[in-house]
Parts: structure tokens; sequence; C-alpha cells
């Protein structure tokens, strides 16, 4: 009898102690009531006292942020329903603000799973597919103007390599590129092409290939050109020194949009710029 009451307050207070969490909401109303959503590969797990630390680097985001690392955390413990996150594998994780705590905290009671089971309890079919973090978007093309020679259009572009993202541009990384595109055709292999390792992207439901390029001058990628009214619109993806490239303008035919002289402008101001360094 001793033993038996004995093996009961144990059972009892395991239970009293354990994490104790209504169903989780469907992925939209989780979105809503989270501070940020995305999914990240746990890459840093670390424990003090009660608390565990986890960095993540982030592959999309849906909600909170663009940033490719997030740090949040959590108990320790699941009975105080702490999330059991582990190093290399990949979350879809829901994360709230909570009082007094500088990181935001994921707990078992959030919507935060591994990636194969919100694949399988359909949080990317439900929310779609996010965004890219900020660091490993593509960049835009600087300008670009479209010549119509019957079926063919004449596709001048130009692009920006050095910097970051949203940086001014410089004279030194612009580039200018011309390239024969059929119309209506869909898209085209542009630049000079690869044979391994072959990317694509989607854009407008079709699908855009080019290959990373490893050294100076693989500049490559494809383009589509669609006539729209009066105007053409030139879509597609571009890689060339290190750099992936999305272009999608709708110019009209002849515009006066000289690239050249915007390349000349873009050298006289980088020449005063060092002219005034002097």
């Amino acid at each position: 009898m001793r033993l038996c009451l004995v093996a009961c307050l144990i059972l009892a207070g395991t239970r009293a102690e354990a994490c104790d969490c209504a169903q989780p909401p469907a992925p939209k109303k989780a979105l809503e009531g989270a501070e940020a959503v995305f999914l990240g590969e746990a890459i840093e797990v670390a424990v003090e006292g009660q608390t565990r630390t986890v960095k993540l680097k982030v592959e999309r985001w849906w909600k909170g942020g663009d940033v490719s690392e997030m740090t949040v955390s959590t108990h320790k413990s699941g009975a105080t329903c702490g999330f059991g996150f582990e190093k290399g594998k990949m979350y879809m994780v829901y994360a709230h603000k909570e009082e007094k705590q500088k990181l935001l905290r994921v707990s078992l009671c959030s919507r935060t799973r591994t990636h194969a089971e919100a694949e399988t309890n359909g949080d990317f079919k439900e929310l779609g597919e996010g965004s890219k973090p900020a660091a490993d978007k593509p960049r835009e093309a600087l300008a670009l103007k479209a010549e119509l020679d019957g079926d063919t259009a004449k596709v001048t572009v130009a692009f920006n390599y050095t910097g970051k993202p949203g940086d001014p541009a410089t004279f030194q990384g612009v580039r200018l590129y011309k390239y024969d595109v059929p119309v209506g055709k869909g898209p085209t292999p542009v630049g000079l092409q690869g044979k391994d390792g072959r990317q694509t992207t989607v854009l407008g439901g079709k699908k855009y290939h080019y290959y990373p390029a490893l050294t100076d001058r693989q500049e490559n990628g494809s383009l589509s050109v669609a006539k729209d009214g009066e105007k053409v619109r030139v879509t597609g993806v571009y890689h060339a020194y290190g750099t992936l490239f999305v272009i999608d303008e709708t110019v009209k035919p002849g515009d006066p949009i000289l690239l050249e002289e915007i390349a000349a402008s873009l050298r006289e101001a980088n020449d005063k710029g060092q002219a005034k360094a002097h």
C-alpha cells in the first residue's frame, strides 16, 4: 500500500507539471496571432538555466521580418511547454512576444512544428510560398530597353553587380548586355549557358533557367518577351559575377531611354566623387 501511495504521488506530480495545451489554431489563425512566422533550420541550440536559445537560418518568411537568421527562446523542459528544437532540423516556427523577454518565444502550445509535419498538416498549402530573406533576394536590373524587329525583340539590359541590394548604382559595376529574343515564344536562353548545376526560377507560371556563374563572364539566364498592347513585357532571370537578377519590366518599343547615357552619367558622377575625395 505504501509503495502504491508513493507511486501514485509521483505520477500525480508528473501530471501536475506536464504542459497542458489546447489544440493549436489553423495556419492562417496561427499566423494572425503570432509575432513572427518563418521556416528555418536550427543551426545553434544552447541551454542556460531554464531557457533554451535557438538560432535558425531562415529560408522563408510569412510574417515579422526579412532577415536571414533569427534567434528565439523557449523553456528548457517540455514539461513547462518548452519546444524541443534539434540542431540540423528544419522547423516551421510560429513565435510570440512575451512581456519582459528580449527574444521572441516558442512553445509546445504554438503551431511550431518540423518542416515535414508542416507539410503534412497543410501549413504551406494554406499560407502560400512566403518570401525569401532580404539577403537572398534577387536584385533587379538597373534599366532596360527593347526594340521590335519583326518577330524579334532586340533587348538591352543594364545590370549593376556592385554593392548590396538597394545600394545606389556605381559605374564600375554596370554592365550592358544585348540579346535578340523571339517575341511570344516563352523563355529563351541567353548568355554563356553552362552544362551543370542548372537552377530554375518560376515567374508568372513560366520556368526560367540559369547556371550560377563560377568564374567571371559566365553570365547567363533566360528572357521572355511578350506583347502588351502597344508595349512589350520583358521577364526573366540573369546570373553573373555571383549575383542573380530578376527582370520584369514593361516598356514601349523605341522608348528613348538610352542606357549608354545612363552609364555615362554614372561614370561622370563617379569621376566627380573621386575628384572630390582627392
